[in-house]
Formats: structure tokens, C-alpha cells, sequence
């Protein structure tokens, strides 16, 4: 595992990236590459897409983040945590500011905790359009979920 500490400056523009994008508060001034693809302040708790810094899931666990927040309900959590796309009947609830393309964070319904980390494929007023039960189709494509190899890396940080 390649670590290479960033510059001070470097840190900040990603910690204030990540604060304005995910609603957190994160505090951590020394932040660590970690094999290029990942960020780290002890452990692993961010990952790079498309060159852009976002919480992995168990940086989500630690930062709860507030913002570009799905939650899906009790029936979806299963198939989501292990993978599957998100489907529209299982949303209950999005931050509104979502738009098609940026990375989301979803979160079970009862205890509000993230469990994937998706793109999502139309903004949030389509995701909650209509009546739940007649809502269709895909609507965020999961790339992060417990157990892949993300979290996989991030447990071994």
C-alpha cells in the first residue's frame, strides 16, 4: 500500500470540498493518498471519482453527511447494501439539490446510516414523482456498497 502525505493547502481544498459537497464537518488537517485512489487521516474514510473527492461508506459512518442524502426504505436496504441499483418505488425521501450524474449517498430508512454510494440517474424531483407504488425504473446506479472492494480496501487502511 503506496501513502504519500498532501500539502497543507492541498488537504484544505479537499476537506472543503468534501464539507460543502456531503454537508459534514470534517476537522482533519493531515490528509494521505493511499494508493492513489484513496484519502486517508488514519483510515480510509474518501475515494476519488472522476477526480473528485467523495465518502467512502464508512466515511460517511464517521462524517454523516447531510447532503446528497437518498434514503431508501426497509425493503430496498437488502438488495442496495449488497449491490443492486436503486429502483424508484424504494425511495422515501431526497435532498432535493440532487441532480442526474452527481454521486449520492444512500441510507436505510430506520437508522438514517449509509449503505451505498451511488451516481444518480435523474435528478431528486424524478426520483420522488408520483405516487410511490406507481414509481418505475432504475434510478441511481450503485458503485460503492458493503463488502465490495472499496470497502474491502478501506477495511485493511
Amino acid at each position: 500500500m503506496r501513502k504519500h502525505a498532501l500539502r497543507k493547502k492541498e488537504s484544505t481544498e479537499i476537506i472543503e470540498h468534501l464539507n460543502s459537497y456531503s454537508g459534514t464537518e470534517i476537522k482533519e488537517e493531515r490528509v494521505e493518498i493511499v494508493d492513489d485512489r484513496f484519502l486517508a487521516n488514519g483510515d480510509i474514510f474518501a475515494f476519488f471519482i472522476d477526480g473528485k473527492p467523495y465518502l467512502t461508506i464508512k466515511g460517511a459512518m464517521q462524517y454523516n453527511p447531510t447532503k446528497k442524502l437518498v434514503v431508501v426504505d426497509a425493503g430496498a436496504v437488502r438488495y442496495v447494501s449488497n449491490g443492486a441499483d436503486v429502483m424508484a418505488p424504494g425511495i422515501v425521501e431526497a435532498d432535493m439539490s440532487i441532480r442526474a450524474g452527481e454521486i449520492v449517498y444512500i441510507a436505510d430508512e430506520k437508522n438514517r446510516r449509509v449503505i451505498a454510494v451511488g451516481r444518480a440517474l435523474v435528478d431528486a424531483e424524478k426520483m420522488l414523482e408520483g405516487k410511490k407504488e406507481e414509481r418505475k425504473g432504475k434510478v441511481i446506479k450503485n458503485i460503492h456498497w458493503v463488502g465490495d472492494k472499496i470497502w474491502k480496501a478501506t477495511s485493511s487502511g
